[in-house]
């Protein structure tokens, strides 16, 4: 981090950087903001890969917990029993 950034508090960032530096601090708000500067990121909704999800309700299934699984991985029903098919 740039040495004039060390003392600068999250009250003085603009906009989405003290929302993110109030979360994560400075530095880190600091560091995403050299990487990223200038693009517009938008969030998926989902944080775990699919692949990753599927691999886990397939370890995770029990034969009756479909609905289960759903809720924990936020999927329909019907979509956990298609990836088990699958």
């Amino acid at each position: 981090m740039e040495e004039e950034m060390k003392n600068v508090e999250c009250s003085s960032l603009a906009g989405i950087y003290r929302d993110i530096a109030e979360l994560v601090g400075v530095d880190a708000a600091y560091t995403l903001y050299e990487r990223f500067k200038g693009l517009q990121i938008s969030f998926p909704s989902r944080f775990l890969d699919s692949e990753f999800v599927v691999k886990k309700i397939r370890e995770e299934y029990d034969g009756g917990n479909a609905k289960e699984l759903a809720r924990k991985y936020g999927y329909s029903e019907n979509r956990v029993r298609q990836l088990l098919k699958g």
